[in-house]
């Protein structure tokens, strides 16, 4: 179960990783379930699911395969809606001691993340390390900027 203060979150299910887009793009989900076993076995709290540039059936596949085997709560992580969407469709949670996470809304892209937790019991990392100016957003690089955009 996640706390309330701090949670470990495991980061290696990520296509930015060589040997992870390998299992991506081989389709091994039995790799990706071995890997997600050995995070939990190593005390992490949730799982953060990244797919890269995958389409979002990709999504759904690696979601439904890693709560085979785990039952922490699954870190949705994707700038696309559409992909976040798919992951938290897929998320069942009988299968999980938690609410699923979406990863995560920024100032600048809040909206799209806000309306899916509207439609899904789930939890959000919102990020402050970016704000909006007008029409653009723009990287915060001061301590005072953060807490602003929070």
């Amino acid at each position: 179960m996640i706390s309330e203060d701090i949670a470990i979150i495991g980061e290696r299910i990520n296509y930015g990783i060589p040997r992870v887009r390998s299992l991506f793009q081989a389709g091994d989900m039995d790799g990706l379930r071995k890997l997600a076993r050995v995070q939990v076995d190593a005390g992490v709290e949730a799982l953060d699911v990244n797919i890269g540039p995958l389409p979002a059936e990709a999504m759904r596949r690696t979601v439904e395969a890693l709560q085979t085997v785990v039952r922490v709560p699954l870190c949705l992580d994707s700038t696309s809606p559409e992909i976040l969407r798919a992951g938290i469709e897929s998320f069942d949670a009988a299968r999980s001691d938690g609410l699923a996470i979406l990863n995560s809304a920024t100032e600048g892209r809040g909206k799209e993340v806000f309306e899916i937790r509207r439609d899904h019991a789930c939890r959000v990392i919102i990020l402050v390390s970016e704000r909006r100016e007008g029409s653009s957003c723009f990287l915060n690089e001061t301590a005072a900027q953060a807490l602003e955009t929070a």
